[in-house]
């Protein structure tokens, strides 16, 4: 019976240390004010996107009221680009009393990557 429980909770802590990238993301993102679902996080991290870049782009976009979702952000970090620094030249467009869509930013932002790898 002792050996039963013993592997039940060796067991148990490999499931709790695998999924502790999952679990501190689930609470870096309520804690930005980000909801995001389970099934979400678990896509994320088969797709190798669970970063914190997403969440703090997600929160800024939020926080400012851009209208920028997290899915659109992790489509633009699967394609090669920086969702962060896309949100952030977002805002600092807004500021400035200029309007400037995500596509238009996120086109921008891959096009300096292309442009930079040249160099």
């Amino acid at each position: 019976m002792v050996s039963y429980w013993f592997v039940l909770g060796v067991l148990g802590l490999i499931l709790l240390t695998s999924s502790w990238t999952v679990i501190r993301y689930k609470f870096k993102a309520a804690a930005l004010g980000v909801r995001i679902s389970w099934t979400q996080i678990i896509g994320q991290r088969l797709r190798n996107t669970l970063t914190d870049d997403i969440l703090e782009a997600t929160s800024l976009s939020i926080k400012e009221r851009l209208g920028v979702d997290i899915i659109q952000l992790e489509t633009h970090k699967i394609a090669g680009g920086k969702p962060l620094k896309v949100v952030k030249e977002m805002v600092d467009y807004k500021r400035k009393g200029k309007s400037l869509e995500f596509n238009s930013a996120a086109a921008f932002d891959l096009a300096d990557e292309l442009l930079g790898d040249q160099d």
